[in-house]
């Protein structure tokens, strides 16, 4: 294999469905969401990864996985509607968080600990670490597909509609709007430094920077990845 080029290296084998998503815990253990209502972590061993612990809770499709560093939790997002946190050392359901109304599509973390939830009923809601639901940011038009937290203030949300927009933590309506594309925005990513990475429907990665006025502008090259 040529030097930087990359190559299947094996298959990790465990779910009885598709796989839906995938969190990097660390360098030795990752966890995946399946359509077989389960997630499970993988710990690496001297071979490959060998499945530690199949997490069995939710009733729906886990769609989305995300770490919450201050309470050492794996979050989950799931299309039984629920957000649920997990114990990521001794993967023991803590807590279920219950309140959307429709399938749940992406999580994050925020830096002091509270949770972000994404959902097809169109909402976002925050949710304390006590699980209890403090604010619910409505605004799109379409069910939510795709998260990003940017900063301790801010997060960026995309939606089926291909449009996304800016938040601020504590305020209910968005700073800013943008129809960053005409289909679905799948991923939102945070690369840090304000700079934000958006994959789509139409097969694009487009980059993007969170400017001082809460506007997103384009940041480098459009690159055509399927």
């Amino acid at each position: 294999m040529e030097e930087g080029a990359y190559g299947l290296c094996g298959i990790l084998s465990g779910h009885t469905a598709a796989v839906r998503c995938l969190l990097i815990l660390d360098g030795e253990t990752v966890a995946t969401g399946s359509l077989d209502n389960t997630i499970i972590v993988w710990k690496r061993t001297s071979s490959f990864y060998e499945p530690l612990a199949t997490l069995v809770g939710h009733t729906g499709t886990v769609s989305s996985l995300a770490y919450c560093p201050v309470a050492k939790h794996i979050i989950s997002g799931s299309f039984d509607k629920s957000v649920r946190k997990w114990d990521a050392v001794t993967h023991q359901e803590y807590m279920a968080l219950v309140g959307h109304t429709a399938e749940v599509s992406c999580v994050s973390a925020l830096p002091d600990g509270r949770l972000l939830s994404g959902s097809w009923d169109q909402s976002i809601r925050l949710w304390d670490g006590e699980g209890s639901c403090c604010k619910t940011y409505k605004g799109h038009e379409q069910g939510i597909i795709a998260m990003a937290v940017v900063s301790s203030s801010r997060f960026v949300s995309g939606d089926g509609k291909g449009t996304a927009k800016v938040w601020h933590i504590e305020q209910d309506k968005p700073l800013f709007s943008i129809e960053l594309q005409s289909l679905a925005i799948r991923v939102l990513r945070s690369l840090g430094g304000g700079r934000i990475m958006s994959v789509g429907n139409e097969g694009y990665i487009t980059f993007w920077s969170l400017t001082k006025e809460d506007r997103l502008e384009p940041a480098g090259a459009v690159v055509k990845a399927h």
